[in-house]
């Protein structure tokens, strides 16, 4: 059985195998988005951090990368 919402997301098969196993634990989960390019996953944060300046802070953990 598909699931449409995750379906649309145009994610790789393996994001899209673990989406359907993390939805079939969580029934509940809700994907707010799918596959990004740079372009766009830069824009999707911008507007995140516009609203909140330590967007990115909160957002993602402390790693030896950043």
């Amino acid at each position: 059985k598909t699931d449409p919402e995750i379906e649309v997301l145009d994610l790789s098969d393996t994001a899209k195998k673990a989406a359907y196993q993390l939805k079939k634990k969580y029934p509940a989960v809700s994907f707010t988005s799918g596959r990004r390019d740079k372009s766009e996953q830069a824009s999707a944060m911008a507007g995140n951090v516009v609203l909140n300046r330590t967007w990115i802070k909160e957002t993602y953990a402390k790693s030896e990368a950043s």
